[in-house]
Parts: structure tokens; C-alpha cells; sequence
């Protein structure tokens, strides 16, 4: 299998050592003339490097198709940094553009959702519900969500068992296993809803939630959590529940600096 790195890299064999021509005219190698190098390449069979070449198409078509997430991509090189990769959730045709988180938590966490502060607004950047539900669908992800108040504190709440079901259920959201990196349990109530947006009501309530508090997200009746809620600078009373809240950290009233969802393959 070809690596990581060689995927990058010439296929020359070693003796076919180059020089730089400085943009002037074809690129000549260093002993010998141009004659002699046609000459030795005319000699090599015409079909071996054909099945040589296929091979190795097919050996990068295969590596970077094989990227489902973050875990993928890192197996092929450690040395990789925080970024933004693309990942292939449901195969060649899935092309997703992510950034992926090298620093939190043991590393090696893929963003679905984060809170980018643009023009006085929160806006939920990640990657949608078709590519949440195909990376959870056959393998066990966990869960971070990291947050930061406007006084510098920051918090996480972690569940080892992370889920979205399919469109035709709902995005339905499992998830469990919490663990208090102090920020509270702001999700237990929301495990096993379904995902409700303005011009889509799904939730518990007999009302939409997405319209009375501003948002999207899976609410039951109504929520405890408001991650793409309305941006406001901490604690404010103007309107009730509406802002970027996690209710067991900082109430109903308090909208967070930032907050962010991350998945994490259970290996």
C-alpha cells in the first residue's frame, strides 16, 4: 500500500535523477545525453509500466478514499498537525472538508459542529446531518463538547457513545455515557430526540422549539442545550433561552463565548 507521504512523491526510479533547468527549455537528466535517456526508456516494456502506473493509481485512489474520518487520516501519518482534511464519510462521492483537532481531550477529534464568532454572530460551522449520521452508523464515535464563558473559563462535557440516525428517523440523537469535565449533563434530556429546524418541527412539544428559541437542534420540549442559538455577549435577559446556552453550566440566561461538538472513532 502506498503511503501517506509517497502519494505526494514522483514515481522515478532512482537512476532517473533530474536537474533544475531554470524555465529554460525541457528538463535533461544529469549524466548522460537526451538521446540516451529516450533511448534506455524505449527499452523498458511498454506494458510494465502501464500495470507499474495502474498499480500505483490504484494504491492512492484507495488511501484517500479510505479516509472516513480524522482516525483514518492520522493512522497514515502521526506527525500531522491540527487542520482542515477531507474525509470521504460515504465513500468517493462524499467529499467533506473538516478540521480536525489534534489538542483536546487525547486528541484525534473530528468537528461536527463549532461556534465561529463572524460579524457579531455564532455560526455553527461542521460538517451536516447526512455525514454525522454516515460516520456514526457502523462504527462507535464518543463525544466532546468544549465551551468557553467570556470571563477566559472553559469547561467539557464527554460521552463515550455518540449517534444520529438516518434522515427517514429523524437524525434521531443517542447518546450517553456522560462524563463531567465541568460543564453538566446539558444533553441527557435531548438523547433520543429527533433534530428540529424552523420549517422542520420534530420535537416533543406540542409547539415548535426551533422558532420559539431561535435555533436548531434536537430539542425535546424544550431544551437544556441551544448550541446554534442567537449570539449574545454572556448574560443577558432580553429574551428568555434563546442564546448559545448549556442550562447545567451557566443557566438560561448566559450566552457562551464559544462551544464546540467533536467525534472521536472508539477505537
Amino acid at each position: 500500500m502506498t503511503s501517506f507521504k509517497q502519494v505526494q512523491q514522483l514515481n522515478a526510479s532512482p537512476d532517473e535523477t533530474w536537474s533544475p533547468d531554470e524555465g529554460r527549455g525541457p528538463r535533461c537528466p544529469i549524466n548522460g545525453s537526451m538521446n540516451e535517456d529516450r533511448s534506455s526508456r524505449s527499452s523498458q516494456p511498454h506494458g510494465d509500466r502501464l500495470t507499474r502506473l495502474s498499480s500505483f493509481i490504484s494504491d492512492v485512489l484507495l488511501l484517500i478514499l479510505s479516509h472516513l474520518d480524522w482516525s483514518d487520516i492520522r493512522h497514515q501519518d502521526k506527525s500531522l498537525p491540527s487542520g482542515v482534511y477531507t474525509i470521504y464519510p460515504a465513500g468517493e462521492r462524499s467529499a467533506v472538508q473538516v478540521y480536525c483537532d489534534m489538542e483536546s481531550e487525547g486528541a484525534q477529534w473530528t468537528v461536527i459542529c463549532t461556534c465561529v464568532y463572524i460579524a457579531r454572530a455564532c455560526v455553527c460551522v461542521g460538517s451536516d446531518l447526512d455525514n454525522i449520521h454516515y460516520l456514526t452508523r457502523n462504527q462507535k464515535y464518543e463525544l466532546l463538547v468544549d465551551m468557553e464563558d467570556f470571563e477566559g473559563k472553559k469547561v467539557f462535557a464527554r460521552y463515550y457513545s455518540f449517534a444520529v440516525d438516518s434522515e427517514h428517523e429523524g437524525y434521531l440523537l443517542n447518546v450517553f455515557g456522560f462524563i463531567n469535565g465541568g460543564a453538566g449533563d446539558s444533553l441527557r434530556s435531548h438523547d433520543g430526540q429527533k433534530f428540529s429546524t424552523f420549517d422542520k418541527d420534530q420535537d416533543s412539544w406540542s409547539g415548535n422549539c426551533a422558532r420559539l428559541y431561535l435555533g436548531a437542534f434536537w430539542y425535546n420540549a424544550c431544551h437544556h442545550a441551544n448550541p446554534n442559538g442567537v449570539y449574545h455577549w454572556g448574560a443577558d435577559k432580553t429574551l428568555f433561552a434563546v442564546g448559545v446556552e448549556c442550562f447545567f453550566w451557566k443557566g438560561n440566561d448566559y450566552s457562551l463565548k464559544t462551544i464546540s461538538m467533536k467525534i472521536r472513532r472508539v477505537q
